[in-house]
């Protein structure tokens, strides 16, 4: 779906290759709770609602008519929740174990801001960047656990623990 807006990126492909490099941490962490934001259409919230049967999942997504189907699809199963609302004007986010962002925006302020509010947590948590090649200031109080490199294409999984 295009939502052809300065803010928000479209719905685009999803990675399953890093995503595949997701689910080894996941399961080497014991991870139980993951929040997807700006998770559109749910494709990374059914890989991992198939492969991993334990793990809770939040999905948020700013577009009434895509979380309208999303939620639809996803109605059935009880450890997932998908949320509708502009993340950029929440107070506070649901409680997660990682939160995976695959670059649903177009302006630094917005990623700065809501890794700001995921920072909110005191518990140990990790965060997962697909293809956001950016220097986000708020990101730099974290350390960087894992990467990998495909082409253009960057998965980060970064924790705000030592």
């Amino acid at each position: 779906n295009i939502i052809n807006n300065s803010r928000y990126t479209d719905n685009i492909p999803t990675p399953y290759f890093f995503l595949d490099k997701m689910y080894n941490f996941i399961k080497q962490k014991k991870i139980y709770k993951i929040t997807d934001i700006g998770c559109g259409s749910g494709r990374v919230i059914n890989f991992f609602s198939n492969n991993q049967p334990n793990l809770y999942i939040t999905g948020y997504e700013l577009n009434k008519n895509i979380f309208l189907k999303t939620k639809k699809y996803f109605r059935n199963i009880n450890r997932i929740k998908i949320i509708n609302t502009n993340i950029l004007k929440s107070k506070k986010l649901e409680s997660s174990d990682i939160f995976y962002l695959a670059d649903p925006f177009k302006k630094d302020s917005d990623y700065n801001k809501i890794i700001k509010l995921i920072s909110k947590s005191k518990k140990k948590l990790y965060v997962i960047t697909v293809n956001i090649n950016k220097n986000l200031k708020e990101l730099r109080k974290y350390k960087i656990v894992n990467q990998y490199r495909c082409n253009k294409l960057g998965y980060k999984i970064y924790t705000n623990k030592k």
